[in-house]
């Protein structure tokens, strides 16, 4: 599950609790951060930036655990990783049976955001979108949506309908 420590990403830790424990999975919630553009790579800095990114997970995990029915059993581990969250999501998904992302987008019902719209893309594995509980602009629709793409259809089209949710294929 990609965590960002924003609404959706919690949104989309929950729902992944909530399934993990109905089918005993177990759950790696990953969290990237990068230096900000322009800046100058220091090691104080990045250890500052690799620190705040722990708290962040760990704090995502326990929001996220407070608030689905049943995930007190699952195994969530965290990781960190110094890189963009696109990219490490999609290498990520190589070793996964699925990516769980939040949708942060504000440009309407269908569309995903930058990050899911490339993770969705590129992934080696069928990927739920998870749509924001408290939209801003749109009405989110009424259920997470799997995206599978050429590469991952074959290995989770049996996931993607267990998993009752809206299947998009790319």
């Amino acid at each position: 599950v990609g965590v960002d420590g924003s609404e959706p990403s919690i949104e989309a830790l929950t729902w992944a609790i909530e399934r993990a424990a109905a089918d005993g999975a177990e759950i790696r919630a990953v969290t990237m951060w990068h230096f900000p553009a322009l800046s100058v790579e220091r090691p104080t800095l990045a250890e500052r930036l690799h620190s705040q990114a722990e708290e962040r997970v760990a704090e995502a995990v326990a929001d996220a655990r407070s608030r689905a029915s049943g995930g007190d059993d699952v195994t969530v581990t965290t990781e960190v990783y110094q890189f963009p969250a696109d990219l490490r999501l999609i290498d990520l998904s190589a070793e996964a049976d699925l990516v769980i992302i939040g949708r942060r987008s504000r440009r309407g019902l269908a569309a995903l955001g930058s990050v899911s719209e490339r993770v969705a893309s590129h992934a080696h594995c069928p990927v739920v979108v998870i749509p924001p509980s408290t939209p801003t602009s749109a009405p989110p629709s009424s259920s997470p949506q799997a995206v599978a793409n050429k590469e991952s259809v074959s290995r989770g089209a049996s996931q993607i309908a267990r998993l009752g949710t809206r299947a998009v294929f790319r």
